[in-house]
């Protein structure tokens, strides 16, 4: 039982995921509809995808904000 305790602590990490995995990611998530603003890479391998809806624009002046709200035509 202490062997396989070892073994895993003696592993090392996966390290970050290949380009062509991200790729893939980002391929896969606008097949399925997102508009993809961003990702994220870990060193554990995993890849997150953002899509543009997570990220609401917020309205730089006060001008903006009227535009942003159909308040001017």
């Amino acid at each position: 039982m202490a062997s396989q305790a070892t073994r895993n602590v003696d592993r090392e990490p996966k390290g970050y995921p290949q380009k062509a995995k991200v790729r893939a990611a980002v391929e896969y998530a606008r097949e399925a509809g997102l508009d993809v603003c961003s990702i994220k890479v870990s060193p554990d391998g995993s890849i997150q995808v953002f899509d543009t809806r997570a990220f609401p624009a917020v309205p730089r002046d006060e001008w903006e904000a009227w535009e942003q709200s159909g308040k001017l035509g």
